[in-house]
């Protein structure tokens, strides 16, 4: 698996499927005793000509940030796209109690829903190949796809349109989102009582 997060990172994505079809072709064992270089999964935070966003209210690593902290910047991006009431700060939203792990915790909660409509998501918008490749056959790598959709669907707002190999439709408009912004406002709702 590469990571690509930087700006033009469509380059690295293109470049690096030439040089593993190249390497591909001068290897006899690749396919047949070896993984083909070529079937190398990646993610990229935008195409070859764009740039990716600055902004003071932004991490610098947005792109990385979504695959490794999905829920924190899915928090982040509702506070600066929704009006919080008024007698919720955002400082009070970044402090969700709970643990990731445990469901039974407001952030656990919001971990496990999040995971339900990403890889429903997922498996309405793949093939059911792509979705067996990429969800089911290593946890590790459904997990940075489930949080590459988040990162496809905030990158899109700030104008970068990342891109994967193997590639993916788009799910950055796909109306489950929708489903995820109205848990969010929920569990922001409840702030107050949490706290």
């Amino acid at each position: 698996v590469y990571i690509w997060d930087c700006s033009a990172a469509g380059n690295l994505l293109l470049n690096f499927n030439n040089f593993a079809q190249r390497r591909d072709n001068d290897n006899p064992n690749a396919g047949i005793t070896e993984v083909p270089f070529s079937e190398s999964i990646q993610l990229a935070a935008c195409a070859a000509n764009e740039l990716l966003p600055s902004s003071p209210e932004l991490p610098a690593d947005l792109f990385t940030s979504c695959l490794t902290s999905p829920i924190d910047i899915a928090l982040r991006f509702h506070i600066m796209n929704n009006q919080l009431p008024n007698n919720i700060t955002a400082d009070m939203v970044m402090q969700l109690p709970g643990d990731l792990k445990d469901r039974r915790t407001p952030l656990g909660e919001l971990n496990w829903i999040f995971t339900a409509i990403t890889d429903t998501i997922a498996w309405t918008s793949f093939s059911r190949e792509l979705f067996t490749r990429l969800y089911r056959s290593d946890l590790l790598v459904a997990s940075l796809f489930r949080n590459f959709l988040l990162a496809e669907r905030i990158m899109k707002n700030y104008k970068c349109t990342p891109h994967t190999s193997p590639s993916l439709p788009p799910t950055n408009t796909h109306p489950l989102w929708a489903s995820w912004d109205l848990a969010v406002d929920a569990c922001i709702r409840q702030m107050p009582e949490l706290l």
